[in-house]
């Protein structure tokens, strides 16, 4: 999937927070400020705000995330997570800006928040460190055999996620996991850290 018909499937804002509602919020909208669970009313004149029954406060499901109080459109968000996601060797800020459409600026925040996001709370690895990646899943395509695993049983197709995994010699592990049909990166714990990087 490119980057043109993945933003097809949200050509509005309001298909965004639809798909953030349902990924974040699967039994209901959820008030930040007292828990309650599916009682809220959608306010109809704040797009994607809702109003707690129980404490009567007003909140999205952009709150607690790097896109709260955003001026740009979900859509922006969502390309740049795209962009960040599908590319195995890292992504410029200059490379989001021109397919995009946006100023650098404004790409260098996007990036910049988005990796402070997944970077929290990690821990680096340590020593030698030993890292690497495959294709989980997906449909090989016909008559084509895997260029990954001598084996030919590790499939690479257009519905495959990619997973990448580090671990220290003899210690910690960690890695991260993505699908380029969905549009957040979805990182895993794989022991005590979640870190995946270099060695220090």
């Amino acid at each position: 999937m490119d980057l043109v018909s993945f933003l097809d499937r949200f050509p509005t804002q309001g298909a965004c927070l639809a798909h953030l509602e349902a990924m974040r919020w699967p039994s209901g909208p959820v008030c930040p400020k007292c828990g309650v669970v599916n009682d809220a009313l959608r306010l109809p004149k704040r797009e994607g705000y809702w109003m707690c029954r129980a404490c009567r406060a007003q909140f999205s499901v952009l709150h607690g995330t790097p896109m709260e109080g955003t001026h740009l459109p979900l859509r922006t968000w969502f390309g740049a997570i795209f962009l960040l996601a599908t590319s195995s060797k890292g992504v410029s800020s200059m490379v989001i800006s021109r397919q995009l459409g946006i100023g650098y600026k404004t790409a260098w925040f996007l990036t910049h928040r988005l990796r402070a996001m997944v970077e929290q709370d990690w821990e680096k690895l340590r020593g030698i460190v030993e890292a690497d990646e495959t294709y989980v899943g997906g449909k090989r395509r016909k008559g084509k055999a895997s260029q990954r695993d001598s084996g030919n049983d590790q499939p690479k197709g257009r519905a495959a996620a990619r997973a990448t995994v580090a671990a220290e010699r003899g210690g910690k592990a960690s890695g991260t996991g993505s699908r380029s049909s969905t549009p957040t990166a979805t990182s895993m714990r794989l022991s005590s850290v979640g870190t995946t990087g270099t060695a220090t």
